[in-house]
């Protein structure tokens, strides 16, 4: 019997101990779970932040609440931890903070002096440290704010000035508490949407992912100070910028692409004010980089025509765009989709090549013409570069010559079939220059060698060679006479419809 009841014990004595084992883990893993939950929205909080963060005359603004406590600001839907706990927020940016502002941690009876700011109906600090022992250490590791959050069971307030840079000089950590950082980055830094919006107010068409700037002198702080590499400014009706802020844009282009777009379907109107000129009193637009400028059109404040061009090295693509002249100026420029040149009085020709590629590949119709009249001497022109048509281009140019051909210069058709119809009063009709002839020779399937030559008294200018099934030339010569243009295509394939056309001039 007595043994029975030793036994009893034993095994009452191992339940127990088995139970008090399932609940302590149970109690640890709730608390493991707690902990990563926290640390999930804490991380949101702080994407929230970084994605906030402005520029204010070249300074850091964070975002704080209107009162300036050291609650979390009103950029995202979270408060608390994910226990109930309210989380801190800790703004700590160097630089003279006396502006009378004091940011205050009243549940730590803590406080100290902010310089601040006012973006967009949002409270930003561009100045002040909390007043730790570790402030510019953990300033000098990129941080612009810190959050900070109780350990569980831990109920007394944390302080700001508390945090310090842990041993191993990149961790930063406070007592009874944990910490994330805030960063002075934003999400995704290569590229950067921005809408213009004068007063700051928020327009209807911003997505979440725009940025509202008051004007291009704010988009042209963000740029430089996060190194942006895509540049997007999104337009809706019209928009007046500065041509000198336009103009310093595009300068720091160079390694950047810079796009300004409308709405799909229709072309918002970008109105420059100011800005470089011409001794003609155009108002040039020049990209040293990467510029797009898609559902466009573009003009100038005082009425000037406004002239796109690139620069050397540079890239300019207008489409679906409309502005007076075009240039490629050493660049490439590349007119596209329903793009319109529509010039004034300038007596320069408005698509002009100096140097460089301009590529005309538009989409037109005989209501809607690519070109409309010009005074200019000829509609068309290039000196020391090429002026390249895509498909059919039509031109209502009237008395006003295609083309005029300076040292250099060359008009070339890009794709078999390419034309420019020019309408002089009468309807559109393929034409070319007075003093150039296109000869175009087809060949039969699987010819190695296709020879267009040019009429009696004509020299040849230029040559082009294609195929039905874009078979690889071995090479294309001009013959002694300088009147023949061979293309010859590889013996490796075999060239379906291979074809050569020459333009040719008087030698």
């Amino acid at each position: 019997m007595a043994s029975m009841l030793v036994l009893a014990a034993i095994l009452f004595v191992l339940i127990t101990l088995a139970g008090f084992q399932l609940v302590s883990t149970y109690q640890s893993s709730q608390a493991a779970i707690a902990v990563l939950q926290n640390q999930t929205r804490l991380q949101m909080v702080a994407a929230q932040v970084r994605s906030s963060l402005a520029v204010v005359d070249g300074r850091t603004g964070v975002p704080v609440r209107p009162d300036f406590s050291a609650g979390v600001p009103p950029v995202t839907p979270f408060t608390t931890t994910s226990s109930g706990d309210p989380i801190v927020f800790c703004p700590i940016l160097p630089g003279d903070a006396a502006d009378g502002r004091t940011f205050s941690n009243a549940a730590a009876v803590e406080s100290w002096q902010v310089r601040t700011a006012e973006r967009d109906g949002l409270n930003y600090v561009v100045a002040g440290m909390p007043g730790g022992p570790d402030d510019a250490r953990i300033s000098a590791m990129g941080v612009v704010a810190y959050l900070l959050s109780p350990q569980p069971n831990v109920k007394a307030p944390l302080r700001c000035a508390d945090a310090r840079v842990g041993e191993d000089g990149s961790t930063i950590l406070v007592k009874g508490g944990s910490v994330v950082s805030i960063f002075d980055s934003v999400p995704d830094a290569d590229s950067a949407s921005f809408v213009l919006s004068a007063d700051g107010s928020r327009p209807d068409f911003a997505t979440t992912a725009d940025r509202t700037a008051r004007s291009l002198d704010e988009v042209l702080e963000f740029v430089r100070h996060y190194d942006v590499h895509d540049v997007r400014v999104r337009l809706s009706g019209a928009e007046t910028v500065s041509g000198g802020a336009l103009d310093e844009l595009l300068s720091i282009s160079y390694g950047r692409t810079v796009r300004f777009e409308g709405p799909s379907g229709v072309r918002a109107v970008l109105s420059i004010d100011g800005g470089p000129s011409s001794a003609q009193g155009v108002t040039e637009v020049s990209s040293r980089g990467s510029a797009v400028f898609s559902n466009v059109s573009l003009v100038s404040s005082s009425g000037a025509e406004v002239l796109v061009s690139a620069r050397p090295g540079g890239s300019v693509m207008l489409e679906n765009a409309q502005t007076a002249r075009v240039r490629s100026n050493g660049g490439t420029l590349a007119l596209t989709g329903s793009t319109r040149i529509l010039p004034g009085a300038s007596a320069t020709a408005p698509v002009y090549a100096d140097g460089g590629t301009l590529m005309i590949d538009v989409t037109d119709s005989d209501a809607a013409p690519f070109m409309t009249p010009t005074p200019a001497a000829a509609a068309i022109s290039a000196a020391g570069g090429d002026v390249v048509v895509k498909g059919d281009a039509r031109l209502q140019i009237g008395s006003t010559a295609l083309f005029q051909q300076l040292p250099g210069g060359r008009l070339r058709f890009g794709t078999a079939g390419a034309k420019l119809l020019v309408d002089r009063g009468t309807g559109f009709s393929p034409e070319t220059p007075s003093d150039l002839q296109r000869v175009s020779q087809a060949c039969a399937d699987g010819s190695t060698s296709c020879v267009a030559t040019c009429p009696t008294g004509k020299a040849v200018a230029w040559g082009e060679c294609g195929s039905g099934n874009g078979a690889p030339l071995a090479s294309f010569s001009v013959d002694a006479t300088g009147a023949a243009y061979t293309c010859q295509f590889s013996p490796m394939s075999v060239a379906l419809a291979p074809a050569a056309a020459v333009v040719c001039r008087a030698p």
